[in-house]
C-alpha cells in the first residue's frame, strides 16, 4: 500500500509538455493540479509583447577651402647641341599637375585653376621627347567645398530582441596574390599560374540594435553603428581606402525622446610655403619666386538616436501610416514633375493606405445604376430563414 501510494503521488506530480511548431501551441499531459499551475504560468507569459521603432540619425556638415598660387621660370631650350643650358624652378602643386616640367611635357595634363605660360617653340630632349618652351607659368586657383549628409536609417523590433539594417555595398579588397615564373621551356621568365585572393566587405551602412522596455517608459539600448564610405587613393596604399565611424554603447533612453551618442569635430588647416633661397625673400618681387598653397577642413559629425515605443496595434497603425504617406507624397510629387519624360500615368505610386482601424469592414462599393441612369434602384426586401 505504501509504495502503490508513493507511485500514485509521482504520477500526479509529473508532466509532460511537447510544443507544435505549426500552430504555436503547447501539447500538455499532466495532473489537472499541475495543469492549473502550469496554465497560469502560461497565461502571464502568453501576453503581447511592446515594440520598439528605432531611428538613428547621422548629421555630417563638412567644409573644405583651398587655395593655390604661385610663379615657375624656365630657362629658354634651344638646341642641346648649342651648348644651351636648362634652367628654373620646377615647384610641385598639391595635385602634383602644377610643375612646369609636367606642362612643357603634356599641356593638357593641368589641373583645375587659372594657368598661364609664355611659349617660345618646342625642343627635343634625348629620353624624355619632344617637350615645349615654357618662359614661365603662372597658376592660381581658389576652392571651396561644402557637404551636408543626413542619414536616418530605422528599424523596427520585439522587445529584448536584436535587430539588424544594412545598407551597403559589397566591395572587394585584395588580401593576396601570387605569381610562379616559369624557369624551363620558351616560356622561361613568363609568369605562370597567377592568382589573386579576393576578401569582399561591406561599405556602406550597418545599425545592430538590442531593446530592453523598462517597467516605465524608458527603453534600455544596446547599439552597434557603423557608418564606412570609400576615400580617395591615398599614395603608397596597396588597395582601396575606407573611411570608418563605428559607435558601440549602451544608453536610456525615454519614450519618444532624442538623444546624442557621439560626435566628432575635426579642424585641419595646412599650409605649403615653397620659394628660390634668396630670390623669394626679397619684398614684392620675391612672390615671383614663390609657390603657396592653403588647404582647410572642418567637418562635424553628429549621431543621435530616437526610440518609440509601440504598445498596441492603433499606435503601430499611427506609425505605419505616417511613414507610408510620406512615401505616397514623395512618389505624387514626381508625377508633377514636368521635366520627366517618363509619362505620369506609368510612374510608379503605392495605393492610398485604407484605415482599418476606423472602418473595418473597408470602404462602401457604390450601388450600381440602373441602365436609363437616375438614382440607383431600391432594394426588395426579403426572408432570412434559420
Amino acid at each position: 500500500p505504501a509504495a502503490g501510494a508513493s507511485a500514485g503521488a509521482a504520477a500526479a506530480g509529473s508532466a509532460t509538455i511537447q510544443a507544435h511548431e505549426e500552430t504555436n501551441a503547447l501539447i500538455i499531459s499532466a495532473a489537472p493540479a499541475v495543469f492549473r499551475s502550469l496554465e497560469g504560468v502560461i497565461r502571464q507569459l502568453d501576453v503581447r509583447r511592446a515594440q520598439v521603432l528605432i531611428e538613428a540619425i547621422i548629421a555630417e556638415v563638412a567644409d573644405e577651402t583651398a587655395s593655390e598660387i604661385g610663379v615657375q621660370w624656365q630657362a629658354p631650350v634651344n638646341g642641346l647641341d648649342d651648348n644651351t643650358f636648362i634652367g628654373g624652378t620646377n615647384f610641385n602643386g598639391p595635385n602634383n599637375n602644377g610643375s612646369i616640367i609636367s606642362t612643357a611635357q603634356n599641356p593638357l595634363a593641368l589641373g583645375a585653376g587659372l594657368s598661364l605660360g609664355y611659349i617660345t617653340g618646342t625642343t627635343n630632349v634625348p629620353g624624355v621627347g619632344e617637350i615645349l618652351n615654357l618662359g614661365f607659368l603662372l597658376r592660381m586657383l581658389k576652392g571651396d567645398g561644402k557637404s551636408n549628409v543626413l542619414s536616418t536609417p530605422s528599424v523596427l523590433t520585439l522587445d529584448n530582441t536584436e535587430a539588424t539594417i544594412k545598407v551597403a555595398q559589397e566591395v572587394p579588397f585584395k588580401t593576396g596574390q601570387y605569381t610562379n615564373v616559369s624557369g624551363t621551356g620558351g616560356g622561361a621568365g613568363q609568369p605562370l599560374n597567377p592568382f589573386q585572393t579576393i576578401e569582399r566587405k561591406d561599405v556602406g551602412l550597418t545599425l545592430k540594435v538590442t531593446p530592453h522596455i523598462n517597467e516605465g517608459d524608458s527603453v534600455r539600448l544596446d547599439l552597434h553603428q557603423e557608418v564606412s564610405s570609400l576615400a580617395p587613393s591615398v599614395d603608397g596604399a596597396v588597395d582601396l581606402v575606407t573611411n570608418k565611424r563605428e559607435l558601440s554603447t549602451s544608453v536610456l533612453v525615454a519614450d519618444d525622446a532624442t538623444l546624442v551618442l557621439g560626435g566628432l569635430i575635426d579642424s585641419n588647416a595646412s599650409d605649403s610655403n615653397q620659394k628660390v633661397p634668396g630670390l623669394g625673400s626679397i619684398p614684392v618681387l620675391g612672390n615671383l619666386f614663390k609657390y603657396r598653397s592653403n588647404k582647410v577642413a572642418k567637418r562635424d559629425l553628429m549621431i543621435f538616436l530616437h526610440p518609440k515605443i509601440l504598445r498596441d496595434a492603433a499606435t503601430e497603425a499611427a506609425v505605419s501610416s505616417e511613414k507610408y504617406n510620406y512615401i505616397r507624397t514623395e512618389q505624387l510629387q514626381m508625377r508633377h514633375n514636368r521635366e520627366a519624360l517618363t509619362p505620369e500615368a506609368r510612374q510608379p505610386v503605392v495605393p492610398e493606405m485604407h484605415d482599418f482601424m476606423a472602418d473595418p469592414n473597408g470602404p462602401a462599393a457604390p450601388a450600381a445604376l440602373p441602365a436609363g441612369g437616375g438614382k440607383p434602384a431600391p432594394k426588395k426586401a426579403g426572408r432570412s430563414g434559420k
